[in-house]
């Protein structure tokens, strides 16, 4: 005995079509459709990852407005350095994460001093270098005010014994 239902299945479909049949094409064609969909999305996820691992292997990885690499050369350029325990203020970062990402950049000069580190851009070396050099007082005080923007490096450094006055020569010397 035949209910309502299968009854106007059967008249909609015309004699010789099996219900079955049409339930199990219709399916199939449902699976296809949801394959299909799955595929193109996990295509797409795939073409974002990529992207994502080039701007990474390119240093540009975004977190937070910008890329962490991005940050710190665009301090250096600014500052010339960075003291270890000014990242956060500086950067954003913690001392250790300065570290870990100046440590695979290109141009920069790491140095220890004591407990802390600077992280000098090329160009910074070389000037606060120079620029204490022509240093001609003992006096720290005076020196660090002579040193300008290269004040707080120089006190980290003469704290570790990196940087000392030559009394011969009349000049502060740095030991790197």
């Amino acid at each position: 005995m035949q209910g309502p239902r299968r009854r106007r299945i059967d008249e909609f479909l015309g004699e010789g079509c099996d219900p079955d049949e049409v339930a199990r094409l219709a399916a199939e064609k449902a699976v296809a459709l949801l394959a299909k969909g799955i595929l193109e999305e996990l295509k797409e996820i795939r073409e974002r990852l990529e992207r994502l691992e080039a701007e990474v292997k390119r240093g540009r990885g975004r977190r937070r407005g910008g890329g962490l690499v991005e940050k710190v050369r665009e301090a250096l350029e600014r500052d010339r350095y960075i003291l270890g325990s000014q990242a956060r203020g500086k950067v954003g970062v913690s001392p250790q994460a300065l570290y870990g990402v100046a440590s695979g950049m290109d141009g920069v000069r790491i140095i220890e001093a004591g407990g802390d580190f600077i992280v000098f851009d090329s160009m910074g070396f070389d000037e606060f270098r120079a620029l204490l050099s022509t240093i001609q007082t003992s006096d720290p005080e005076e020196a660090a005010k002579r040193l300008g923007p290269f004040r707080d490096a120089f006190n980290a450094l003469r704290r570790a014994g990196s940087v000392y006055f030559d009394g011969r020569e009349k000049r502060w010397r740095i030991v790197v």
